[in-house]
């Protein structure tokens, strides 16, 4: 993705991370601040996209605690906990964006502990109190997999080139 956001002239930069690790996040902030740094040679980004996630269809009788501990840790505590670190770098007026998925909103057999953790996402419609003073906004948007690349490019055009 980032040689294909580059092709249109701007930059970009990938960092790898286990969203599912609260721990790791603490790494990432100091890789972020190096890289807004060297790349950009600033201290703020202006977007933050959360779209990490996975799949389990398994029927809510046969849910393990541990597969529900994954969803919860992947889907929800881990993009949480991101966000919360990395909201200092946010530039003011910034945007963050948390993906959802229709799930939050419908039934289908075998998704509900996925469902659950993606209705949790909603609860970034609360931030924007949160970040006081900072102009920034949040949104959570539902998508179904098909429509994410137009989405995607759609929030991608609106980004100025640095």
């Amino acid at each position: 993705m980032v040689a294909e956001i580059e092709q249109k002239g701007v930059k970009a930069a990938a960092l790898p991370l286990n969203v599912g690790d609260v721990a790791v996040s603490t790494v990432l902030l100091r890789k972020v601040r190096e890289v807004l740094q060297q790349r950009w040679q600033r201290e703020t980004f202006d977007y933050l996209l959360n779209n990490a996630g996975i799949g389990l269809n398994i029927p809510f009788a046969e849910t393990s605690e541990a597969q529900f501990d994954e969803l919860m840790n992947i889907q929800f505590k881990g993009p949480f906990f991101l966000t919360q670190r990395l909201l200092p770098l946010l530039q003011d007026g910034g945007r963050i964006l948390n993906v959802s998925s229709g799930l939050a909103r419908f039934a289908l057999p075998g998704y509900a502990a996925y469902a659950s953790m993606k209705g949790a996402d909603g609860g970034a419609d609360a931030l924007p109190g949160e970040g006081a003073g900072r102009n920034a906004e949040f949104r959570s948007i539902l998508l179904r997999p098909a429509r994410l690349k137009p989405i995607l490019a759609a929030v991608w055009s609106g980004i100025t080139r640095r």
